[in-house]
Order: C-alpha cells, then structure tokens, then sequence
C-alpha cells in the first residue's frame, strides 16, 4: 500500500547467519537499520535473511541489486569458517579478496594487549573484496565494507549489534544521508485505536497522497504507528498533517519518535510527579519498560511484583477478605494494589496490574485474557478491564502497554 519510492531510495537488507535464520536470535540489527534508514529518507523495500552458505548469499545479493540501489548487509564477519560473506560477496561481484592492513594492525595490537601473538584465524576478520572501503570498527574487529559496483552500493557490517551501530553511526550513515535529500518524517503514535480503524479513517489520505509522499502502518507492543515521509518542501505536509490529526484526534498521543514509556518518564520529571507500580499479571514488565529510560529514577520510586495472593497480602497490606471475596483478578483488588502501593512508596500514582495470562486459569465471567488495571492518586481511583486475545506472551505485552496508557490518561490534565 502506499505510494512507489524513486528507485534512487530504495534499500535492501540482508541478514546472515543461521541463527537468524533458524530463529534462535531476533534480528534486531534489521529493525534498528530499517528505522534509521527510513529517518534519512530511504525506503526499505526487501528484508532477507539468508543461512551462512555462499550460495544463498549470492543468491540473495543477486535479488536485493534487483530490486535496490543500496544493499545492507549484516553478519558473517568473524573469524570462523562459517563466517562466509566476504568470500561470498566477493565472488558474486566477480572481485578477488585481500586483506585491509588498518585491520590487520587493529588485530595485532588487540592481541598484543593480551601478551599473546594473534592466531592466524583472527586475521580472517581482515578480508574485504579488492577494491572496496573499509571502515575502522570503533567497538570490535572487523570492519565495515562499502562496496561501488554496477551501479549499487552494497554496506556489509558485522553481525554483533554493538559493533554494527558503531561503525554505521560513525561512517555509513552520514554518506548515504548525504545521497538524498533530507525529507520531513512524521510519526503519529496512537492508543486505543486498532490498526484497522486507523486504516480506515486516514485510508483516502493515503490514496491521495502524490508519489514522493509515503504512509505505512505498523502495529508495536499493543499501539499503532502511522509513519509520513515527505520531502521537506511539499506543500502539502501541513494540510495532510491537519487532516491526520482531525481523524485521530485524542487518540494520538504524541508526534514525537518517542516510545510511550519515554513520552511518560519525559512528562512526569518536566511535572514532577513520581508513580509505584504493584505488578500481578505483568510480573515486573510496566517497571521494567519504565525504567529503560534514562532518567527514571526521578520518576519511579518503587515497584512490588506481588504474583501470589499472600503476596498481595504481605508485601501491599491488601485486604484478604477482597481476595477472598471478589478474587486476586477483580476490580477490588486492583484499586486496593494502586492503593497501596502509592501509599508505601509515598509517589503521586499507583498503578496496578492483575488478571489471567493463560493458558490455565479464567472463569466464567474473567477469561483467560482478562485484565484488571488500577490507578490511585491523590484523591481519586479508577479501575478499568479489557480482554486481550492472544497468547500469554501476547497477552502480558498489551497489558503493559494498557498500564502505560492507563497512566498516561491520567496525566492528562495534571501536568498537560
């Protein structure tokens, strides 16, 4: 859906190794190069991920400089016989290898630094394709190649993600920022809205947008993402963006590329409010996305993971006869956990969690799914429950996300 990119922006990425491919490690490299990548201006049009096998890498390179002008590469740089990319690319290019004396240097000195000469291994790290750049890895060993052939570029990085942001932050994407104009994106984060809601209220704006304009849509841990790129001088950016906002309304929380717990920990420190969580369902994981963010700690004060009902009991003061009576996964004793959680840690809210993550438990009336979130402050409570369909994983990962929000509303009017 959405509009063609020019040719001249398109970015394929390729991923190597088998433990991508076998799904054993999550590809965030792709994820954290596809959002950058998008922030200059490039349209990622094709994701692979390929085995550590020359033949399926030159068959994937073949496929991705069919349908890109630059290919990304990550992976299969290291020092062992399965690491294959160098050789693999190089002989699908139609170059011979040799060795980057920068690298080499970089790998004495490394070992040299433990009182140990390098073993001849460590010196695979070094191979690039004649004729390519190598770029210096400020995190590791080997380097990043840039390759010009045919027409295409093709960027290969190591595979450990510490390394592959470095040497990209410091050398890969300021040249290819330097390629296309720098163009205007906007990101409208929205809750409570499903993702084919919001597909349908902005539908004919995304039919009606010109070719340079483009709208996707992605859903990310319970909240949906619409994403506009447009370049800088488009004339018609602030009416699309009038347009958006008059559709969505309230259910846009910000416009920032912020995540929700970044949006939260920012408004809460400018107002100088502080929240204690009480977690039975999440176990830990609304603290947990709180606290990733760098400054939480003027925020969250506190935190209890009280999964049983003597837990509840012991460690929050909550009343057995609630438990007893409404239940652990009740209205009741989500306001009784926000309570007093916020009158433990002494913080302006409380917010709680409770429900059935599955696949045991649910009743009747609270299937497995059902979720009870409370919020207390000064003066007032509210308790809301929703139903999520999915598994416990799914589940957990929405309900955290509705604890957020569920704070998030509650700041509206306390600190704008």
């Amino acid at each position: 859906m959405g509009a063609t990119p020019s040719r001249s922006a398109r970015v394929a990425i390729l991923s190597v190794g088998s433990e991508v491919v076998t799904g054993r490690v999550a590809d965030t490299n792709a994820k954290w190069a596809g959002a950058e990548l998008t922030r200059l201006g490039y349209a990622v049009v094709l994701h692979l991920a390929v085995d550590d096998d020359a033949g399926a890498i030159r068959d994937a390179l073949g496929l991705a400089m069919d349908r890109a002008d630059v290919v990304w590469m990550t992976g299969g740089l290291g020092p062992t016989r399965d690491d294959v990319t160098v050789e693999a690319v190089a002989g699908a290019l139609g170059l011979g290898v040799g060795e980057d004396a920068a690298t080499v240097a970089r790998i004495r000195a490394a070992w040299a630094k433990r009182d140990q000469p390098a073993p001849a291994m460590a010196f695979r790290m070094a191979r690039v394709p004649e004729g390519s750049v190598a770029f210096d890895n400020p995190a590791g060993t080997a380097p990043g190649i840039w390759i010009e052939t045919r027409g295409r570029s093709v960027v290969i990085l190591p595979g450990v993600p510490a390394e592959m942001m470095a040497i990209a932050e410091a050398s890969v994407l300021p040249r290819l920022g330097d390629r296309v104009p720098g163009p205007k994106s906007c990101v409208y984060r929205i809750l409570g809205v499903p993702e084919g809601e919001v597909d349908q209220r902005v539908r004919d704006l995304w039919d009606g947008a010109p070719a340079e304009v483009r709208i996707a849509l992605e859903i990310s841990a319970g909240e949906v993402l619409l994403r506009v790129l447009a370049p800088a001088a488009w004339p018609g950016l602030g009416a699309l963006d009038a347009a958006i906002r008059q559709r969505l309304g309230e259910a846009i929380y910000t416009t920032e590329d912020e995540t929700l717990e970044a949006h939260l920990i920012r408004r809460m420190k400018a107002a100088g409010l502080t929240v204690a969580l009480a977690e039975s369902l999440t176990g830990g994981l609304v603290a947990g996305r709180l606290t990733s963010v760098p400054g939480a700690s003027s925020v969250v004060k506190a935190g209890w993971v009280a999964y049983s009902d003597a837990a509840k009991t012991r460690l929050l003061g909550v009343d057995r006869a609630i438990l007893s009576g409404a239940g652990a996964v009740s209205r009741e004793a989500a306001a009784a956990m926000a309570r007093r959680a916020r009158e433990a840690a002494g913080t302006d809210f409380g917010v709680a969690t409770t429900g059935w993550a599955g696949p045991g438990g649910g009743t009747p009336e609270d299937p497995v799914g059902t979720a009870y979130f409370g919020v207390a402050w000064n003066g007032g409570e509210a308790v809301e429950r929703r139903w999520f369909r999915g598994g416990r994983r799914q589940v957990r990962e929405y309900a955290v996300t509705f604890a957020l929000d569920l704070l998030r509303r509650r700041l509206t009017g306390v600190s704008g």
